[in-house]
């Protein structure tokens, strides 16, 4: 199901990717659509949103452990950065979790997770596919 939601995210660059509250990580696909915030003034999000909620997720490059969502702050920020500008190439869902995997051999894994949701991803057709508790799939309006 994960894999006939997301098929139009493949191949899209993530152009952002930062650090949300803890580990939370928050990624933006596709085009940049502006908005306007009180507070910050003119801003920009992908047409596609990525939020990996769990702290489990795990970084790797040519297979090599690169961070998880347990490493330092700082070494998380400094890491993540290898995501941006990269397309993605494909998504691989199974049992124990998903796998995002990037251009350059760059993997970003989310395992399933027992206690909390796994990620959240807000697609342009303004539909959200929550993935969590346990890898339960939910595809619903996120405007409602």
């Amino acid at each position: 199901m994960i894999n006939k939601i997301t098929k139009d995210l493949i191949n899209n660059k993530c152009w952002r990717i930062g650090r949300s509250y803890g580990s939370m990580l928050v990624l933006d696909f596709g085009n940049k659509i502006s908005y306007t915030s009180p507070r910050t003034g003119i801003n920009y999000k992908g047409e596609w949103i990525l939020i990996v909620k769990t702290a489990n997720w795990i970084l790797k490059q040519n297979n090599i452990q690169i961070s998880t969502g347990e490493s330092e702050k700082e070494f998380i920020d400094k890491n993540i950065t290898l995501i941006e500008d990269k397309s993605l190439l494909d998504i691989i869902d199974s049992t124990s979790g998903t796998n995002f995997i990037f251009q350059d051999n760059i993997v970003l894994e989310i395992p399933k997770d027992s206690d909390m949701e796994e990620y959240d991803l807000y697609r342009p057709d303004k539909y959200v596919l929550t993935v969590g508790p346990d890898h339960k799939i939910l595809h619903k309006d996120s405007t409602k």
